[in-house]
């Protein structure tokens, strides 16, 4: 029998390395003001072309660029998946660990830098309690909130999906 290593991992890997089911999960989760800003027709993966060696292992599958709609034809979005079975407490930090090393592949390939939209699919058993908000990290004075990066990841949490969504999507279901 074989032994399957993180199976989740691996289910969701090869699900979101096809175009057309991230598109169908954009649609289905992110709010429409974003959706409606998004060429998904035209989404593809973004593999070895700004994703650093330091990346590969934990999304050469999972970023994608997305032109963007009315925009100058170089303007794009990267999307960041990050998948979560269990409730991680530094997951705003890790989320903006990937983008940095994005962005600073990105540079150093003297590529534009590009608007990241991160997105943290959340499947545990567990309430998910993590803040989307990086400061939330963070017990500052309003004085000093002003030096520590703002962004939100936008949060996927399937286990509060209705039935109904998860049949549109039936190859979450699975």
């Amino acid at each position: 029998m074989t032994d399957l290593t993180n199976p989740h991992d691996k289910f969701f890997k090869a699900t979101f390395s096809q175009p057309g089911a991230v598109a169908l999960f954009l649609r289905e989760f992110l709010p429409a003001e974003v959706t409606a800003l998004f060429d998904l027709a035209h989404i593809q993966p973004v593999k070895d072309s700004f994703v650093d060696a330091t990346l590969k292992e934990h999304f050469s599958d999972l970023l994608f660029a997305v032109p963007l709609h009315d925009a100058d034809t170089h303007a794009f979005v990267c999307i960041l998946f990050e998948h979560k079975s269990s409730v991680d407490h530094l997951t705003p930090l890790q989320v903006l660990r990937y983008m940095v090393q994005s962005w600073d592949s990105m540079q150093r390939q003297q590529r534009p830098l590009a608007p990241i939209l991160p997105i943290v699919v959340y499947h545990g058993t567990q309430r998910w309690t993590v803040a989307t908000d990086f400061q939330a990290l963070f017990d500052l004075p309003a004085a000093l909130q002003r030096y520590t990066p703002t962004f939100h990841y936008h949060l996927s949490d399937l286990t509060t999906a209705s039935d109904e969504q998860l049949k549109a999507m039936a190859w979450v279901g699975a």
